[in-house]
């Protein structure tokens, strides 16, 4: 049975994120009080259990397959974990934080539907320290230090904070490219981006491309932009994606009939 009062559903929200706003627009004081009478847990809800899910799906009147994505596993190798389809290393984890883009939430004030106080919400992909950058905005993501027990909390982080977020997102500033993080995010949405980095896992990508920018800012391989302008892994990425694009050109030419050749 759903609550007395849903909220919107919005693609790309986490379980904690959606849990939150219901918890909060049916008079919580928070949404581990709100858990606490369910007999689920926030990190049931936050992996993805399925009885947890379904519980999510009565309560939001959602369904609950669409409630399912991106759920989260802990895997033995190396501290790895995955987060949908895309695995990630241990120091991708986000740990006790809120992690949000200011622009975003802002945004959502703005332009969303019903209660202001509940329209921002929690987007899968700031969930990930692979992701430094807003994919959409271009601007650092915040991150702001909690604990166990309001982990996953966004609306009652957002009711607290909301003058300091605003603040926030006047003084944003977009980074000088986004590249890796509008990546990581395709990833996170099984959309394809790259045809030889996504052969590799997503934090192993992510690696290569970091330690090949490192590489070539050391030997002083130029780009179009300053060395100082790009970071590691914005340097590597566009090499890596250069790369396979000219691999798939000479691929393509190998093809072509050969009275085009040279055209």
């Amino acid at each position: 049975m759903a609550l007395r009062n849903v909220v919107d559903y919005h693609a790309g929200e986490t379980r904690l994120g959606l849990t939150s706003r219901l918890a909060m627009a049916n008079g919580f004081p928070s949404m581990r009080d709100f858990v606490a009478i369910t007999g689920t847990s926030p990190p049931a809800i936050n992996v993805g259990e399925p009885a947890a899910v379904a519980m999510l799906s009565q309560w939001s009147d959602f369904d609950a397959p669409l409630l399912s994505s991106w759920a989260i596993g802990t895997l033995e190798r190396g501290g790895t974990w995955r987060l949908g389809s895309a695995l990630m290393s241990r120091d991708m984890r986000p740990g006790y934080t809120h992690r949000y883009c200011p622009k975003c939430v802002v945004g959502d004030l703005a332009n969303g539907t019903g209660p202001t106080h509940l329209r921002p919400f929690m987007r899968v992909w700031w969930t990930t320290r692979a992701i430094l950058n807003c994919p959409e905005h271009g601007c650092p993501i915040k991150e702001a230090k909690t604990d166990v027990h309001h982990a996953g909390d966004f609306a009652l982080f957002i009711a607290k904070h909301l003058p300091q977020i605003e603040a926030e997102a006047r003084d944003a500033r977009m980074s000088p490219s986004f590249e890796a993080d509008k990546y990581v995010a395709a990833r996170l949405q099984d959309i394809p981006a790259s045809t030889f980095l996504d052969s590799l896992e997503t934090y192993v990508a992510v690696d290569l491309c970091r330690n090949l920018g490192r590489f070539q800012q050391a030997n002083s391989i130029g780009g179009e932009l300053p060395a100082v302008a790009l970071t590691d892994i914005e340097r590597g990425l566009r090499d890596c994606i250069s790369r396979s694009e000219q691999d798939r050109d000479r691929g393509r030419r190998r093809h072509w009939p050969a009275e085009t050749v040279g055209r």
